[in-house]
C-alpha cells in the first residue's frame, strides 16, 4: 500500500514538473520573441498561453481602404488552417475610430506552430512596407514554411448618380431614396432602391395607370387596409414633459444663455429643480434663430436641434437613410418603413443615429455633436407597407441625452388631433432630401414650407392617394415642385404654436415622377399624422422622464 502511494506521488510529481517545464519553456519563447516593429505589433496571450498578434496601424484610407499584408516565418509545416487577420473590436467601434482619427486595431490569429513561435518578417499597410524582421533560422527548423495574410477594409465614397438600373415599374415612391453626396472621404454613402407598396388597383387598372412606372396592378392587395377610426384615450397629461404648456413659477426651469461669439452656438443649461416638467420649456425652442424661411434655404447650425440623421451600419460602412425627431432624451420618431429592409425588421446595432450635425458628409465631429447607437426599436403595430396609415417609429436610444443648443427635442403636438384645425396651416419639413437644382440629396439639410389640405382637396388631386392616405394621414405640399423628396423621409412637418415647434406629421410617401423616377411635387406628399398616435408615443416617453 504504502508502495501505490508512493507511486502515485511520484507520478503526480512528474507530470506537476512536465507541466511547470513545458509552460516555463513556452514562456521562455514568447519573451525572447520581440517585435521586429513594437510601434505597429506586437505579441500577446490570452487563456493562459495561446499566442497571438496585435496590430495597430493609422486610420487613414487610401483609395479608400486600407489593406493589411502580414508575411509570416512558421518553423513547421502548416496544413488546413494558414492563419488570419481579423478587426478587433465591433464595426461600430471601428466606425468611430476612423471619424475620431485613432487607430484601428486588428488581432492576428497564428497557424499551427510548434516549438518556436511565429516571426513577422513583413507587414505592408496599402502597399507601403512599415514593418520588416529576418525570419526563423533554417539551421533550427526541420521545415521552414512562409504564409502571407491579407485583410482589406474597404471605406468607399461613391460620386453622386442616379442609378439607371433601376427598373421603372411598379412604385409609389418613398421620399427616403437618394445617392448622398461627394466629400465624405471614410464611407460609402448611399440610399437602397424605392420600397415597393401594393395598394388596392381601380376597377380598370391597365387604363389608369398606363404610363405610369411606379404602380402595377398585378401586385396590388385585393382590400386596402382600413385604419382605426377611433382614438385611444390620453395619459394623464401633467405626467408628460412636453404636454403642460404652461408653467408657474415655481416649477419653471431656469434657462441661462452664455454669450460666446457669433460664430460659435451658446450653450443653454438648465439647472435642476423637482418638477413633473423639467423639458416642457425647453422643447420645440431653438436657440439659433431662424427668422427668415424660404423653400429650400439652407439649415442655420442649431435651428432645428431635434432633425435626426439615421444611418444603416453596413461593412462597407455607413448608409444614410431617413430623418428623425429627438421626442426626448432617448427617443427619436422617424417612419416606419425606415426601419425595414426587404420587408424585414433591421436590428438596433445595424442603425446609427446622428444628431446635432448639420453638414453630414463630413465625419469629423465638431463640439456638440453626437454619434449613438440605438438600444431598441418599435416599430407602430398596425404599420403596412402598403399605405402611410401608422407609418411611424420610434427609436430609443442607448443612452439619456444631455440638451444643448444643437441637440433639444421638438414638442409633440398639444390640442385637438381634428385635421380640420390645421387645414390651411404652413409646416415646416426639414432633411437632407433633392433640392430645387435636382441634386438627388445635400450634404447640409434643406427646409420648406408646405401648407395642409384637407382630405377631400387630396383626394380629389389623384385617384392614387384613395390607396395610400387613411384617416391617420395628411396631404400637404404646393404642387409647385418643391417640397419632401427622395432622403427625406421619416422627417418631421412641424407647425409654430405660441412661439413652440411641435410635431404633427412625418414623411411617408408620395406619388413618383414618370421621367425622373423620384417624387413628384406637382402632386401632394402624403404625411403620417403623429397627433393621431399620442398615447402610443407618450408609452415611450413617460417611462423615461
Amino acid at each position: 500500500m504504502l508502495k501505490v502511494v508512493i507511486l502515485c506521488i511520484f507520478l503526480t510529481f512528474s507530470k506537476f514538473s512536465f507541466t511547470m517545464h513545458t509552460l516555463s519553456h513556452l514562456s521562455t519563447r514568447i519573451q525572447d520573441l520581440s517585435s521586429p516593429c513594437p510601434e505597429y505589433f506586437e505579441y500577446k496571450t490570452e487563456h493562459g498561453n495561446n499566442l497571438y498578434g496585435f496590430l495597430m496601424v493609422e486610420s487613414v484610407p487610401e483609395n479608400n481602404m486600407i489593406q493589411i499584408n502580414m508575411e509570416l516565418s512558421i518553423g513547421n509545416s502548416v496544413q488546413g488552417f494558414n492563419g488570419n487577420i481579423e478587426l478587433l473590436y465591433s464595426r461600430e467601434k471601428v466606425v468611430d475610430d476612423i471619424t475620431h482619427h485613432r487607430p484601428i486595431e486588428y488581432k492576428v490569429i497564428f497557424p499551427y506552430w510548434k516549438n518556436i513561435p511565429p516571426k513577422v518578417t513583413k507587414i505592408y499597410v496599402n502597399g507601403h512596407l512599415v514593418c520588416q524582421g529576418p525570419k526563423i533560422e533554417i539551421n533550427t527548423v526541420p521545415v521552414l514554411t512562409t504564409i502571407n495574410l491579407q485583410h482589406t477594409l474597404t471605406i468607399n465614397s461613391l460620386p453622386l448618380s442616379n442609378d439607371n438600373s433601376i427598373p421603372t415599374k411598379d412604385r409609389f415612391d418613398r421620399p427616403s431614396t437618394s445617392e448622398r453626396p461627394q466629400g465624405n472621404n471614410f464611407f460609402e454613402i448611399k440610399v437602397p432602391n424605392n420600397i415597393n407598396f401594393n395598394p388596392k388597383p381601380p376597377d380598370n387598372p391597365d387604363s389608369i395607370f398606363r404610363g405610369n412606372p411606379f404602380l402595377n396592378p398585378k401586385n396590388f392587395n385585393k382590400k386596402p387596409i382600413v385604419a382605426v377610426t377611433t382614438n385611444p384615450a390620453l395619459p394623464d397629461l401633467n405626467k408628460n414633459p412636453f404636454l403642460t404648456p404652461i408653467l408657474n413659477d415655481r416649477n419653471k426651469p431656469e434657462i441661462v444663455v452664455t454669450t460666446q461669439k457669433s460664430t460659435v452656438l451658446p450653450t443653454l443649461t438648465t439647472t435642476e429643480k423637482t418638477n413633473d416638467n423639467k423639458f416642457s420649456e425647453i422643447c420645440g425652442r431653438p436657440v439659433a434663430t431662424n427668422s427668415l424661411i424660404v423653400d429650400g434655404l439652407d439649415v442655420p447650425k442649431g435651428a432645428y436641434p431635434w432633425l435626426s440623421a439615421i444611418f444603416r451600419v453596413q461593412n462597407t460602412g455607413l448608409t444614410y437613410i431617413c430623418s428623425g425627431s429627438l421626442i426626448s432624451n432617448r427617443h427619436v420618431v422617424t417612419a416606419a418603413h425606415c426601419m425595414q429592409k426587404d420587408s424585414r425588421n433591421v436590428k438596433p446595432q445595424d442603425l446609427l443615429i446622428i444628431l446635432g450635425k448639420l453638414n453630414i458628409a463630413k465625419w469629423k465631429p465638431l463640439p456638440g455633436e453626437k454619434m449613438i447607437e440605438p438600444e431598441s426599436l418599435h416599430v407602430h403595430p398596425n404599420y403596412a407597407s402598403s399605405n402611410s396609415d401608422a407609418d411611424i417609429a420610434v427609436i430609443t436610444l442607448s443612452e439619456i441625452l444631455t440638451f444643448s443648443a444643437l441637440i433639444m427635442p421638438v414638442c409633440l403636438w398639444r390640442g385637438p388631433d381634428n385635421l380640420n384645425l390645421v387645414v390651411g396651416s404652413d409646416g415646416v419639413v426639414a432633411g437632407w432630401g433633392k433640392n430645387e437644382e435636382g441634386l438627388i440629396s445635400t450634404a447640409e439639410p434643406k427646409q420648406t414650407f408646405l401648407p395642409i389640405v384637407d382630405q377631400e382637396t387630396c383626394l380629389r388631386s389623384s385617384h392614387q392617394f384613395q390607396y395610400i392616405t387613411s384617416n391617420r394621414t395628411f396631404c400637404a405640399g404646393s404642387q409647385n415642385g418643391k417640397g419632401p423628396c427622395n432622403g427625406d423621409s421619416g422627417s418631421g412637418l412641424i407647425i409654430k404654436r405660441d412661439q413652440v415647434w411641435m410635431l404633427r406629421g412625418i414623411v411617408s410617401m408620395s406619388i413618383s415622377d414618370t421621367h425622373s423616377r423620384t417624387c413628384d411635387l406637382n402632386h401632394y406628399v402624403v404625411f403620417t399624422d403623429a397627433s393621431k398616435f399620442h398615447s402610443w408615443l407618450y408609452s415611450f416617453i413617460i417611462p423615461s422622464v
